[in-house]
Order: C-alpha cells, then structure tokens, then sequence
C-alpha cells in the first residue's frame, strides 16, 4: 500500500512498497581498465561480501583520480577553507601509505621530482589567490609536465 508521507525537508513523497534495498557495486571509473561491475547485494549482508581482489591498474587508476581531483579542488574558489587546508596537509607530507602525495605522484610519472612538484602547486595557488579569480580551472597535464 502507498502512503504519502513528509520527508525531511516537509516534501510529501509517496513510500516505495516495502523491498529489500540492494548495495550497488562501486561506481566505475570512465576508464576501460575498471573491472566490470560486480552483482548487487542485499543490504542486510554484512561484511564486506561485495569487495573484490582490485588489480595493480584499478590502484593506478585511483591514485591518479585523487591525484587529479585534489588538485582540482584546491586550486577551485568554491571549495570550502577546511577542504583546501586537508588537501594541503596531504600535500605537504612525506608519509608513504597507498594513497599518499607522493605515491599518487609516482603513479601518474614515478619521473616527477614530488619537492619541484610541491613548488609549482604553491606558485599556481599563490597566483590564483592573488587574482582572486573565481574562474580557477587547471590545466593539470601541464602542471605535472613541468
């Protein structure tokens, strides 16, 4: 039976009729690399059944997306200060874990020098804030070409 109900913002939103909710698996990256989607499960598994064995190129390929998507962000107007400082701290460290500064660095050109890669970013950032520009868009092949 369908009900209306008030949802949290006081919209009136018919309920769905009563099924088990489905876990999707992890979005896929665009990249033809990812592996294929894996099969859906009920959300009352527990555990983490729906993992899976990722391969040394869907690593690459997320190291890389971080990579590419802090940059992004900290050189965006919009992104909020507190965002800005977290992706500097991970920037500004030396520790190595998977997902670390320098490990996504080697994992898009292990022939960057990570300290000169360190100094341009805070040279773009600097000039940007200095334009005060809202319009922050990089070129982020070029960054890292340098």
């Amino acid at each position: 039976m369908m009900e209306l109900q008030q949802d949290l913002f006081g919209f009136e939103m018919e309920e769905a009729p009563s099924q088990p909710r489905t876990l999707s698996a992890p979005r896929q990256d665009w990249r033809a690399e990812v592996a294929p989607p894996q099969p859906e499960l009920p959300m009352e598994h527990s555990g983490f059944e729906w993992l899976y064995d990722w391969s040394d190129r869907e690593v690459e390929i997320m190291r890389e997306g971080l990579l590419f998507a802090s940059l992004h962000d900290l050189c965006d107007a919009r992104v909020a200060e507190w965002t800005r400082e977290e992706i500097w701290e991970w920037i500004e460290s030396d520790e190595i874990h998977p997902f670390s500064f320098r490990v996504c660095v080697a994992a898009y050109d292990a022939s960057i020098d990570v300290q000169e890669l360190r100094r341009h970013i805070r040279w773009l950032v600097e000039k940007l804030d200095q334009e005060e520009s809202q319009d922050r868009n990089l070129d982020l092949a070029a960054l890292l070409s340098r």
